[in-house]
């Protein structure tokens, strides 16, 4: 699965651009949302992201992580599709605890990985601003070890611990001249990680993301 991550990952940064020269996205159709539509085909976006992950009650063991990624969507006037791929580093401030076999494994290595779609319905619009309620779905999970392939991690297999990820948030925009744009995307994340016999990791997770991208 990570693997498959890294592969969409790079793929999307090779795909990642800036918009052309004189783009405005709204021009003088702002108002009206049917207008938008028809002045307004599908286009895709692609964004370059950072931010941060913040764990909430038991899950706040593995500590907060700084995240980055990319984002590549679809989307008119109105509606927005993404798929969003992003990655969290640095290790966990204290150990957590893993169940493998019948040992207990004291461990603080962290590599976490996101890989989800979501839908941005846009409810305000101005010449400059935009912003709208966002809902998705998705793939979490951190990985307890390095695994090179040496094989000296094996007695951790399986290394990953992963969760479903719904989450709601917010999307902002704020559009310069050539149609590049800023964004803040605040998200709360319903997360379950299973850790049978180990730490445990009930909790949902809070995050914010910093955005910049534009048309290709």
């Amino acid at each position: 699965m990570k693997a498959f991550i890294i592969a969409l990952f790079l793929l999307m940064l090779h795909q990642a651009g800036y918009p052309q020269q004189g783009t405005e996205p709204y021009e003088d159709t702002q108002v009206n949302p049917e207008n938008l539509r028809k002045a307004n085909p599908w286009w895709q976006v692609y964004s370059f992201t950072a931010g941060a992950w913040f764990p909430q009650s038991n899950l706040g063991v593995l500590g907060v992580h700084p995240a980055i990624g990319v984002t590549g969507a679809y989307r008119n006037a109105i509606h927005e599709i993404d798929l969003e791929l992003s990655f969290r580093f640095i290790r966990t401030p204290g150990d957590y605890l893993v169940e493998r076999g019948d040992s207990l494994y004291s461990l603080h290595y962290y590599l976490g990985g996101h890989i989800g779609l979501g839908y941005t319905r846009y409810v305000f619009f101005s010449r400059r601003w935009e912003f709208g309620p966002h809902i998705g779905i998705g793939y979490d999970g951190f990985d307890i070890a390095n695994d090179d392939g040496s094989g000296n991690y094996d007695y951790l297999s399986p290394i990953e611990i992963n969760s479903f990820d719904y989450n709601l948030g917010m999307r902002f925009h704020f559009y310069f001249k050539d149609g590049t744009f800023l964004g803040l995307v605040p998200k709360y994340h319903f997360l379950h990680y299973a850790n049978q016999g180990g730490s445990s990791l009930f909790g949902n997770a809070f995050s914010v993301d910093l955005q910049i991208g534009g048309m290709p």
